[in-house]
């Protein structure tokens, strides 16, 4: 039922080709792969965390590259089991689908308020709100929101604790703040969603493992991706 709510968004908000995006003639039954590495020191007892990933986002499983996203950032303890706020900055290059080898580059700032929860012995529940300033290659200023809930429920244990398999369900909506980037292009409030579902197994230390799928419906595509995730927690 959510997925065909946010079907009707995207037919009746505007018909707008996404200006970020390299997307001529995408096909939609073609299955994409996210390749992702996240680094932390969660383990300190500092209340100054730092954290980074790397992704390589292919539009074909194996090929066809797609995104290159280099990123880091310091995460602040205001409540160390609770609320955190991260600040960060990110470099995006994007490629276009198919033969194209067109490129454009992305610097992005980001802010996040992070709160964490527990529903008894169920689930790990982690909310973000996230605030993104995009300088996008040949684009004016823009400004995004983003809004994640993720649920991380451990199979055969009572804790998220060494040895643990876990599947992890997470939901992101994406909003447009700014709608006016130049060269006439004006972007609709709704930018995107994603919803994913993965099977993942934790080490010592908290590291992680996780493979799945996600869904993800765009003003452009609606499109499934493998999710290959390595968490290492130094």
């Amino acid at each position: 039922m959510f997925l065909k709510v946010l079907r009707l968004i995207r037919y009746f908000l505007a018909i707008i080709i996404f200006p970020f995006s390299l997307t001529a003639q995408v096909d939609e039954n073609e299955i994409g792969a996210w390749y992702m590495l996240f680094i932390n020191n969660s383990n300190s007892n500092s209340k100054i965390e730092f954290e980074a990933d790397f992704q390589y986002r292919n539009w074909r499983i194996t090929k066809d590259l797609q995104q290159i996203i280099v990123r880091s950032g310091a995460i602040f303890k205001l409540n160390p089991n609770k609320i955190h706020f991260s600040l960060g900055y990110g470099f995006f290059r994007s490629e276009a689908y198919g033969e194209s080898k067109k490129k454009i580059d992305e610097h992005r700032i980001h802010q996040d308020i992070i709160i964490k929860n527990k529903i008894k012995q169920f689930a790990y529940l982690t909310e973000r709100l996230r605030l993104e300033e995009r300088w996008v290659q040949d684009l004016e200023f823009t400004f995004r929101a983003r809004i994640m809930l993720v649920a991380n429920i451990p199979l055969n244990n009572k804790m998220m604790s060494d040895n643990t398999i876990f599947i992890s369900t997470s939901n992101e909506i994406f909003f447009n703040l700014i709608s006016e980037v130049g060269k006439n292009i004006e972007l609709i409030f709704f930018d995107r969603n994603w919803t994913a579902v993965n099977f993942g197994y934790q080490f010592k230390n908290q590291s992680r493992i996780q493979l799945g799928l996600m869904y993800e419906i765009s003003n452009v595509w609606n499109r499934n991706q493998l999710q290959f995730i390595y968490t290492k927690t130094l």
